[in-house]
């Protein structure tokens, strides 16, 4: 286990009423896993990942890394964890691509040779070698946004927690940065990435947290939960007849039509006895089950 927070809660004064950014909030994550903690705006996102950098002190609570308290022994997190905060660039502009990386590098103890070739591997790796001598300022916002993170790769951290990387990109670049976490996951390196982008948290993580009200609502492997309700529901494939057609038009059931199948979602217990009723009567090609929509899972949670 790499990291462990038990029972961490923060508050704030607002008007005089005591407001919870983060209530009682406990979750772990291991070595080599992508995190994706999702919510909307206001659910205590950010405040979580302040306080696991040491950023914020928990009002109560612990949080370990490594199995070390981090209040109690805050040096352990040096070198080991890097963040990229929304809003914040980590790169200064009238340096050129390779000098930002390589003042990072200078940052961390990295210096000649290796930092030169650390920097060049990860300009290679996101595809910005070619632009390594351009002022970061002339670099578009998606090369900015593979820049940052690069900063925080330089000294190969073991945590890399990245807050909001989609905000700001278009949808062409938010597919790079997507094969791009993929890519250094893949790897091996552990992510936490905080989000509000559901869609992009589904191509890159592996697991999700889902806070609300500064509350764990869910806590789960990405494919269960894009199954949590459509674990019933089931697409059933059946040999195109006329007797069929009608039977379905008759009773109002919504049917796709595709050269000599016809395929119908049913959920396999509210619709019990229509379910039976076409497995016993037609041809049946295929019965595989229904994934939900995630972002509309997540939207529906979110109301309740």
């Amino acid at each position: 286990m790499l990291l462990q927070a038990e029972k961490v809660s923060k508050t704030y004064i607002k008007h005089g009423k005591v407001i919870y950014a983060n209530k009682n909030i406990s979750f772990h994550i291991d070595k080599g896993e992508v995190l994706g903690i999702l919510g909307p705006n206001g659910a205590g996102k950010t405040t979580l990942i302040k306080q696991i950098v040491n950023l914020l002190i928990p009002d109560s609570g612990r949080i370990f890394f490594k199995g070390h308290d981090i209040l109690k022994n805050s040096s352990i997190l040096r070198g080991n964890i890097s963040i990229l905060l929304e809003g914040f660039k980590n790169i200064y502009p009238y340096l050129t691509g390779k000098a930002n990386l390589l003042y990072f590098a200078y940052l961390n103890g990295i210096c000649g040779l290796r930092a030169i070739e650390k920097a060049d591997t990860l300009l290679k790796n996101m595809g910005l070698y070619e632009f390594r001598d351009m002022y970061s300022f002339e670099y578009s916002s998606g090369m900015n946004k593979k820049l940052s993170i690069a900063t925080c790769l330089i000294n190969e951290p073991e945590l890399i927690i990245l807050d909001e990387p989609t905000s700001g990109l278009d949808v062409i670049a938010i597919e790079d940065l997507i094969n791009f976490i993929n890519r250094i996951a893949y790897s091996g390196k552990t992510f936490i990435i905080v989000s509000h982008d559901m869609r992009f948290i589904e191509k890159v993580a592996k697991r999700v947290i889902y806070i609300k009200d500064g509350e764990i609502y869910l806590d789960g492997d990405t494919s269960q939960i894009k199954n949590y309700r459509g674990a019933k529901k089931v697409i059933v494939s059946i040999e195109n007849n006329y007797e069929l057609v009608e039977f379905l038009r008759n009773n109002n059931i919504n049917f796709q039509l595709q050269g000599n199948v016809v395929f119908i979602k049913l959920d396999i217990m509210e619709d019990k006895e229509l379910f039976l009723n076409v497995i016993s009567n037609y041809s049946i090609l295929n019965i595989e089950k229904s994934e939900s929509d995630f972002e509309k899972l997540f939207k529906e949670i979110s109301k309740r």
